[in-house]
């Protein structure tokens, strides 16, 4: 029992110094699993809405037509957000969205809970990591396994508290032995154990793609940022060919969207494809990542070959790509 316990603790203190080193593996690109969620929280809404709507079509008539003016706020709201420059019209198109949800976690709800929490996480109109975190920990004692997961990205970036990877291992820990694919994929980078968790993200992109199909009737925007999330583990399971297919796949599905090109480019560099790999690079210098990330293309690439160095992975062609880029480090 002593032996296993020391075991344990052992193994522990690994992942916690693994996590250490890689921590930048996952604040890197977080913000994509964010955006994610972001999505299927509207997802997730017009379904439960749906049901809502007609369990209630007879007795709360008014109710549901009020949920479905909050739902449209909400959705052109979560549209235009991309590209709307004025931050007092974001801010009063976001009030609906925000009063939709907070009903909903007043009445203990954990789905309006964490979701309300995830607003006031990543929505600039209504930025508010305190409350954030408070509001995942009132789901995560109520059991949610997202809340618990999200927590453990607070702490593991920073947002809005001390960072801490121990307990940001913790709450991915208590999200992964709720069955939470993301927290277990987590763990596993942290440990280094990139194919499993390459795996474990695998999983999950195609339950994202088979929930966006059924709903959509084709894979959209939930899945390209799935699977560019799974090419970016790839890369570092040096999986190089399965990094670019799904990478691919990903720009097919969101042409526009340059987090996706980092991925293919530097896929196409690990596969000797040089030529195809320089243009990419140098194509995208000087523009902003997106909208709600504002570095530079530039910089971006400097910082994910930052993280390659550091697992080991390197490319005669990084030294000389910093160098076009202005970013030699």
């Amino acid at each position: 029992m002593a032996a296993a316990q020391a075991e344990r603790e052992t193994a522990l203190r690994q992942a916690e110094e693994a996590q250490r080193k890689r921590a930048r593996v996952a604040r890197i690109r977080n913000i994509a699993l964010v955006a994610l969620s972001i999505l299927a929280v509207l997802a997730g809404l017009l379904g439960l809405l749906a049901e809502q709507q007609r369990e209630e079509a007879e007795q709360q008539r008014e109710e549901a037509a009020e949920q479905r003016n909050i739902l449209e706020a909400a959705t052109t709201y979560m549209v235009k957000s991309q590209t709307e420059q004025d931050e007092g019209k974001k801010r009063e198109a976001f009030g609906p969205v925000l009063a939709l949800f907070q009903r909903g976690a007043d009445r203990g709800d954990t789905f309006y809970i964490r979701n309300l929490a995830l607003l006031y996480q990543a929505f600039g109109p209504a930025q508010d990591y305190t409350k954030a975190r408070e509001l995942y920990e009132t789901a995560a004692i109520k059991g949610d396994a997202r809340a618990m997961f999200n927590l453990g990205l607070l702490y593991a970036n920073g947002w809005g508290v001390a960072q801490d990877y121990t307990k940001a291992r913790e709450w991915w820990e208590k999200a992964a032995d709720r069955g939470d694919g993301n927290a277990k994929a987590e763990l596993k980078a942290a440990a280094g154990r990139y194919e499993e968790a390459l795996a474990l993200r695998e999983g999950s992109a195609a339950e994202v793609e088979a929930e966006e199909t059924k709903r959509e009737g084709k894979p959209g925007e939930e899945t390209a940022r799935a699977l560019n999330s799974v090419a970016w583990l790839a890369l570092f399971a040096q999986q190089f060919t399965q990094a670019l297919a799904f990478a691919d796949r990903a720009h097919a599905l969101l042409p526009d969207n340059l987090e996706i090109e980092t991925n293919r480019a530097h896929a196409l560099m690990f596969l000797e494809r040089g030529e195809d790999s320089k243009a990419l690079y140098l194509a995208y210098k000087g523009k902003p990542l997106s909208g709600q990330d504002a570095r530079l293309w530039e910089r971006v690439i400097a910082e994910d070959f930052a993280e390659f160095r550091k697992a080991g992975l390197t490319h005669p062609m990084m030294a000389d790509i910093e160098k076009e880029l202005g970013v030699s480090p």
